[in-house]
């Protein structure tokens, strides 16, 4: 692996292979909103794992909008049927009086301390034909009995993911934090409960207004934990769990390195963050939402401009894999700015690389798998993992330290080896990397 800085690009500055590191003046600008469908998706799927506040916010947004069970689904039949909608702002019970509480009003979210969802049975008159003009029920998304393996696979792979960043987090004393297109994960509100740091949480302007009211009804009264309501770890046994990107290669990647490394220990539930979510407002830390463009130099700038003085610590997961080799170049320029003038590190789980799948182990009728596919994420991989430090190297960073799987965290992974028979699992654990988690700082600081 190149870690040494690119002699001919010392500052950072690179052009594109083409030689034209902009767009075409005229083009109009690209709808990064499309790809807020996914953080929706994400949230359901972290509500089966002890990520800090995922089940909360997970019970919320179904609270609000009990259809919401497939977000990329609901989106593509908003796209093509203009009266339908799609969860806003508006609709979580913060801003919404009318909106049920999740604890109490939706028949298919778990009471605190239950590793299951309640039902309601039917009456005999409500167990009659089905009405054909009804709408179609979304699945439960927080059943854990009927799933395939694809989608324990690919939760364990987001799982990993989060908890790599944590890992690398973990070793640094920074108090800085500035999270790019989070989507809904809370790590940042987490944190700011547990430690003295000065934490903004940023995405796109329309996910981040629905993000607050997300944070304003998680904050408002007591939750049991800050994991997933489960209350106690014995119960986070029973409901195992990037911004938002993923496709069938690095969720299988990421199995196949679990299965390969320990099975026995993954088998243990990892312990939970006993932190109050209805944390009083004397918390040590400091935290709060701000929209951001990534691309918007300026903006970036003036938000980094915010912290108190001291070095900075920028976080992502799940952005560079949208994002073209222009706008991956201009990012890093102004990240690279940023941190040479400040000092600090830029954590990135976003390493993902080009590869082919045993055909067996991809769903092509799977939403999520379309969802990437429309979005091009295999063509915004990098080629491979040389070619990756490669670039890094070019707009003048060093790889400082690459996250190590810890399969004792990985909630999912019992679930998924359970799920496969032996003749996958063998296929998995001969499936080449496919994904990392890097610690970059400025070459030569």
């Amino acid at each position: 692996m190149q870690t040494n800085p690119s002699p001919e690009q010392p500052n950072g500055h690179s052009s594109a292979p083409d030689g034209d590191t902009s767009h075409n003046a005229d083009a109009a600008p690209r709808d990064f909103s499309t790809i807020s469908p996914s953080a929706f998706t994400l949230l359901l799927m972290k509500g089966l794992t002890p990520i800090p506040y995922a089940r909360q916010a997970a019970e919320l947004l179904l609270a609000s909008r009990p259809n919401a069970a497939d977000p990329i689904a609901v989106a593509k039949a908003t796209a093509s049927n203009p009266g339908t909608s799609y969860p806003n702002a508006s609709h979580f019970s913060a801003s919404n009086p009318n909106a049920p509480h999740p604890s109490t009003s939706n028949p298919t979210t778990p009471n605190p301390g239950t590793s299951a969802p309640t039902t309601s049975h039917p009456t005999a008159s409500q167990a009659s034909a089905p009405n054909p003009n009804a709408t179609p029920q979304p699945p439960n998304p927080f059943d854990t009995e009927h799933r395939p393996p694809l989608f324990w696979a690919r939760l364990l792979h987001f799982e990993n993911r989060y908890w790599n960043i944590d890992q690398l987090m973990q070793s640094l004393d920074i108090t800085n934090i500035l999270e790019l297109s989070s989507g809904f994960s809370f790590r940042g509100l987490a944190l700011s409960r547990e430690k003295p740091v000065y934490y903004i949480d940023t995405d796109l302007p329309d996910l981040i207004a629905t993000k607050q009211q997300f944070v304003s009804a998680l904050t408002r009264e007591p939750h049991p934990t800050a994991t997933n309501g489960a209350g106690n770890p014995a119960a986070a046994a029973n409901v195992p769990e990037t911004n938002t990107a993923a496709t069938t290669t690095p969720e299988t990647n990421t199995a196949a390195t679990a299965t390969a490394e320990n099975n026995t220990a993954a088998a243990n539930v990892p312990e939970t963050n006993a932190a109050a979510a209805g944390a009083p407002e004397n918390t040590p830390g400091h935290y709060e939402l701000l929209p951001l463009n990534v691309l918007d130099a300026p903006a970036f700038q003036a938000i980094a401009h915010r912290f108190p003085p001291g070095p900075l610590l920028i976080v992502n997961e799940g952005l560079l894999v949208y994002l073209d080799q222009a706008e991956k170049e201009a990012l890093c320029q102004t990240i690279h700015s940023i941190l040479r003038q400040r000092g600090g590190y830029w954590i990135t789980g976003d390493i993902y690389i080009q590869k082919e799948l045993d055909p067996s182990l991809i769903d092509r009728e799977d939403s999520f798998h379309q969802f990437l596919q429309h979005h091009n994420v295999e063509e915004k991989k990098f080629p491979d993992f040389e070619r990756a430090a490669e670039f890094f190297t070019r707009m003048g960073f060093i790889v400082d330290r690459e996250a190590a799987m810890d399969v004792s965290r990985l909630s999912a992974l019992p679930r998924l080896l359970a799920a496969i028979s032996p003749e996958t699992q063998k296929k998995l654990t001969q499936t080449p990397k496919m994904h990392a988690t890097w610690r970059l700082r400025v070459a030569g600081s």
